[in-house]
């Protein structure tokens, strides 16, 4: 969570920690109970049971699963399959060829290496006959581990689950939906191939010789009364992955008879029948963590276990569920259990509330300071990456696919404000309860002024990783990421502007206690720091290798970074020296946040450290509100005249003298006065236009939309297609084989700089050129993809194309070469205009200005005043310019754009093209609006 600079007290409160670390006390307010993932569970009766999992773990309980206890498996290796026939003798199994057998209730676990392959199930039906299923075979043991023997060799695909009723029948199933039977103890095998799924049958059971099921991908659940013959498939209620088209996968399966049975699977899902499959009914068990073992000791009690030390018991047959630890609790119950669900973000404010945030959707809020945690249930499955709030009762959470959460009421109840539109966010942070930032994958920074309401792009679609944020105010901000990124805005977020960093490391996290002073972490402990506001950033020696997630600077002298293995750093001195410090733990740490006279780390494994020291009194400060007056500039009314109203929605203006005027329609609608517009006369062409120009009272041409070229000579009463035979056609890339196509140009503005030559732009990039006046248009090429709205020719050699994800394109020659210039903002751009070619404005939505002073290859934003999206810009001179939009807005300048006042319009219509002529400026929009107003009172 990255703050704004705190009270002095903070500086003390370092001192302190790093001087007299001795009464520094470091204590674990959250801990997973079990670091590691279970995969398998397995009962000898109702008391003595077993889990095995990832890094070798093993427990046992010998009260029906309430409490578990470790074995030492003496292996290292991830352990997937568990087996016990009686409560003595016991197998396991797993990576790297490992097999372990056990004789007395694995007090002791003996090893062997037997083959090399990754064994993923396991099944003994008595305690010396057992079958391994492995990616490439099944293995048989026929005396109880002392040897073993391949079967099963030579079918081609991979076995996932095996299942004995006795030791000559058995089944194993893999992938692309395979079951294969043996009635001989595997010396012999027969294979299902009629009519099968193509999901990987990740387990199978039988509860008697006929009656069985098999488990898999994408919610596959199929269903045999023949013993496997033939199969059928059955509906196992598992949802559908959000986001996806596809289910969760079914992990595994347990029946207690023909009739009554469970299944498992990713998201924390359960189903369950007592008809033998023909109904299912679907429980989630409490948790979003995958599932990956079951078993029934009876039609009651059902334990379920799966990712990051999840084991779950159910006394109701899987309506609700408990999550059991290690220790026995006082009503003689195994303890709640804390899952290890990785931590990425935590948050404090003054108060002692606060939240945890990270994988599966997890979200964790405490009401005292840290001393107990409790899980909120979003609804939602992905991962959250860090989070922000002010006051304990409003939030904001942060995540995988572009999420972004609200809450109000303390985190009661959330409220999903934005999702399934991005590759992933990273950090977010508010500079008042209602002005935002968020970011994330593919550059994407993201803005809202309205606590959330509405969120819009500020910059996206680049091959970078945006990884974290800091903003001092209102307008200055920083966001840091890889490769080496370092970016800088001065105006709220309108434009972003790249500092060099010196490298190319990915960088983690930026801290900035000042305009001036800022820090940044990244990987191999590297340390960036600034002393004029990024102009030049320089190294610090962190004196570790390990990779720094998080900075943070209580003031100007000291801050903090934390990072993989434990790594926690402590400076005094601007970071001159950096000085470690012994966080207590050896797992990642990724996020810390201040509390009243304490310190809040968390990281992997979902552990949650608190420092604090007897000495020190550490005040913790609110975010600021907005106090910034927002200035106004006073609007000018009496300028301008409505000169025709009506049902059109037009989109250009041009006269060819005083009298002679025409307004062009979006649907095909050309009006046309000969009066100086006082009056107008609608004429139609019959199809939709982008654009015209006239030459004289009588002779014009249009560009339609679909590249369809028109003349009129007789001032627009009629008009002529000229291109019918050679209409320009886009050729496009569809289908299997990604074959050539034409497909008609979707064009949206054509402008002619002179008579004999036009250029037209349109959609993915799409820059149509006329050199001789003619009726043939010829594609220009262009390493841009954007779609483009707005054009611009200064005359014909120089022009300037505009468009979506902020983009500006620049000719010299004519279009025969197009450079794509970056303006550091993603905003959608519509309207652009140059004085000569050094001076140039381009507008775009939620009223965005830029200049440019140097022919377009760097831009500067203006501020507008307005939120409103912009249409047009034309400028007189380098002083005097105009601009219009959405709302009837028209904004003025008279000192080239440094400031803009609005100008009072008759109408609230959307207004969308600009045309000067020596004495008049006019204005068309929605409504049928034509608007007038005298340049001639304009100081020049």
């Amino acid at each position: 969570m990255r703050f704004l600079p705190r009270s002095i007290h903070w500086y003390f409160c370092l001192v302190l920690l790093i001087a007299l670390g001795c009464g520094t006390k470091k204590e674990v307010l959250r801990q997973p109970t079990w670091d590691a993932d279970f995969y398998d569970i397995a009962f000898a009766d109702t008391q003595n049971g077993w889990i095995v999992g990832s890094q070798g773990t093993i427990l046992t309980t010998r009260d029906g699963g309430k409490i578990w206890t470790p074995q030492e498996s003496g292996v290292t290796g991830d352990l997937m399959a568990v087996a016990f026939p009686n409560p003595g003798d016991g197998w396991a199994a797993g990576a790297q060829s490992v097999v372990l057998t056990t004789r007395d209730g694995g007090q002791r676990w003996y090893g062997q290496k037997v083959g090399d392959v990754w064994y993923t199930d396991i099944a003994f039906p008595d305690a010396t006959r057992g079958w391994l299923a492995s990616e490439i075979r099944i293995t048989h043991t026929p005396d109880g581990g002392k040897s073993w023997q391949g079967q099963a060799d030579g079918f081609g695909f991979p076995f996932y689950g095996v299942y004995f009723l006795s030791p000559r029948e058995g089944w194993a199933s893999g992938a692309y939906g395979r079951v294969l039977r043996t009635e001989d103890g595997g010396n012999s095998w027969t294979g299902w191939e009629e009519g099968h799924t193509w999901q990987e049958l990740r387990a199978v059971f039988f509860a008697d010789p006929q009656q069985g099921w098999a488990v898999g991908t994408d919610g596959e659940l199929i269903h045999t009364a023949d013993g496997g013959q033939t199969w059928e498939k059955q509906e196992s209620k598992i949802p559908t992955k959000p986001g996806s088209h596809h289910k969760y996968n079914i992990n595994d399966l347990y029946f207690l008879d023909a009739q009554t049975g469970w299944i498992v699977s990713d998201g924390g899902y359960l189903s369950h029948t007592t008809d033998g499959g023909k109904n299912w009914t679907l429980y989630h068990t409490g948790t979003r963590n995958d599932l990956y073992g079951v078993w029934a000791l009876d039609a009651q009690t059902v334990l379920t276990v799966g990712l990051h030390g999840m084991i779950l018991r159910s006394e109701n047959g899987g309506k609700t569920w408990h999550t059991l630890g290690s220790k026995e609790d006082s009503n003689g119950g195994g303890s709640d259990s804390v899952g290890a669900v990785p931590l990425a973000g935590i948050t404090m404010s003054p108060d002692g509330q606060g939240w945890a945030v990270g994988q599966r959707g997890t979200i964790l809020r405490t009401d005292d300071g840290g001393e107990s945690w409790h899980p909120q249930d979003t609804g939602m499955v992905g991962g959250f990456n860090d989070l922000e709030t002010f006051d304990g009762q409003r939030a904001w959470a942060i995540g995988d696919a572009g999420m972004i959460l609200r809450t109000e009421d303390g985190g009661e109840s959330w409220q999903t404000q934005k999702f399934n539109d991005w590759h992933g966010l990273h950090d977010v942070q508010f500079i008042n309860d209602t002005t935002g930032w968020a970011i994330g994958e593919l550059g994407g920074i993201f803005h809202t002024e309205d606590g959330g309401d509405s969120w819009y792009e500020q910059r996206a679609f680049r091959w970078e990783s945006l990884r974290s944020l800091s903003f001092v105010n209102l307008d200055e901000g920083w966001a840091v990421g890889w490769p080496g990124i370092i970016l800088h805005t001065t105006d709220g977020g309108i434009t972003w502007q790249t500092q060099q960093s010196g490298g190319a490391e990915e960088l983690n996290s930026v801290h900035f206690a000042d305009a001036d002073l800022g820090w940044v972490v990244g990987s191999y402990g590297t340390i960036l720091h600034t002393e004029n506001g990024g102009q030049r950033w320089s190294t610090q020696d962190s004196n570790t290798q390990q990779h720094l997630n998080e900075v943070f600077f209580i003031n100007r002298e000291a801050g903090l970074a934390v990072g993989d293995g434990g790594t926690m750093l402590f400076t005094i001195d601007r970071g001159q020296t950096w000085k470690p410090f012994d966080s207590g733990t050896q797992e990642d740490l990724l996020d810390i946040s201040p509390a009243e006279n304490e310190l809040l780390v968390t990281g992997e494994e979902g552990s949650i450290i608190r420092y604090t020291h007897p000495d020190v009194t550490v005040e913790v400060l609110g975010k600021p509100r907005d106090t910034r007056v927002q200035e106004r500039a006073e609007s000018i009314p009496g300028l301008w005249s409505v000169m025709h109203r009506g049902d059109e929605s037009l989109r250009a203006i041009e006269f060819v003298d005083e009298q002679y005027g025409w307004a062009m329609g979006e649907d095909g609608t050309v009006l046309r006065t000969t009066d100086g517009g006082r009056t107008w006369q609608s004429q139609e062409t019959g199809v939709p236009l982008v654009g015209f120009h006239f030459i004289s009272p009588d002779l014009g041409f249009a560009l339609a939309q679909d590249a369809t070229y028109l003349t009129t000579v007789d001032g627009g009463q009629s008009w002529q297609i000229r291109n019918a035979d050679h209409k320009p056609y886009r050729l496009v890339y569809s289908g299997e084989g990604l074959r050539q196509i034409r497909e008609p140009y979707q064009l949206t503005k054509v402008v002619f700089p002179q008579s004999s030559r036009g250029w037209a732009i349109g959609i993915e990039g799409s820059i149509l050129h006329n050199v001789d006046g003619g009726s043939r248009w010829s594609a220009q090429e262009v390493d841009s993809s954007s779609h483009l709205y707005g054009l611009f020719f200064l005359d014909a050699a120089r022009g300037w194309a505009v468009g979506a994800e902020g983009s500006v394109l620049r000719t010299t020659n004519e279009g025969r070469i197009w450079w794509v210039e970056d303006t550091g903002t993603g905003v959608p751009l519509y309207g652009v205009h140059f004085t000569d070619p050094k001076y140039g404005w381009v507008v775009g939505e939620r009223g965005v200005i830029l200049h440019s002073e140097d022919v377009g290859r760097y831009w500067q934003s203006q501020r507008s005043g307005t939120r409103v999206s912009l249409r047009a810009v034309w400028f007189r001179d380098r002083q005097h310019g105009w601009t219009v939009g959405d709302r009837g807005t028209i904004l003025g300048t008279e000192d080239g754009g440094m400031t803009w006042r609005p100008e009072v319009v008759d109408t609230s219509a959307s207004l969308y093209g600009l045309w000067a002529g020596e004495r008049q400026l006019w204005v068309v929009g929605d409504q049928g609006m034509i608007l007038v107003r005298s340049l001639m009172a304009q100081r020049s």
